[in-house]
């Protein structure tokens, strides 16, 4: 681990869900930039860009986050065809991978009135997917990236 990972995690304002950021998604990449390695960086951007066709994906914190949020995606795509009636193949990406927690988690949602309100929920899932991934990383580059990917559910 790059010694310069360790002052820079640690620098870091912490993140609540349902908060407001202390900093940006842009100024966090910037900062980013300047620490990390070209590689490392280059892992950092393109998890945050949320493009599945720019992923890198040699890292395994990226790689499930990839897969987890391709498949929420893919779901609620699903979801959202067959409510009009038309063709989930139509607009799924990819392969169709599903989860029985993400289709527990679209029930749930789809009972909420507020639209507001099952984005929300989904947010929450998505960042208690990235707690779960965080277990086991300590200010190293995986955590950065878990970090970045917080900020940007922030922002939203």
């Amino acid at each position: 681990m790059n010694r310069f990972y360790f002052y820079f995690g640690a620098s870091l304002p912490l993140l609540f869900f349902d908060s407001q950021p202390s900093c940006s998604c842009e100024n966090f990449l910037n900062d980013s930039r300047r620490f990390l390695s070209d590689g490392d960086f280059l892992n950092m951007k393109t998890a945050m860009s949320g493009s599945m066709e720019n992923q890198v994906r040699d890292n395994g914190v990226v790689s499930r986050w990839i897969q987890f949020d391709h498949t929420l995606k893919n779901q609620i795509a699903g979801f959202r065809a067959t409510q009009k009636g038309k063709d989930p193949g139509d607009y799924i990406k990819g392969g169709q991978q599903t989860s029985s927690y993400v289709a527990e988690l679209l029930h749930q949602a789809v009972k909420c009135s507020d639209p507001l309100k099952a984005e929300r929920m989904i947010d929450e899932a998505r960042w208690q997917f990235l707690d779960e991934l965080s277990a086991w990383h300590v200010l190293d580059l995986d955590y950065l990236i878990i970090y970045g990917l917080k900020l940007k559910i922030l922002e939203r």
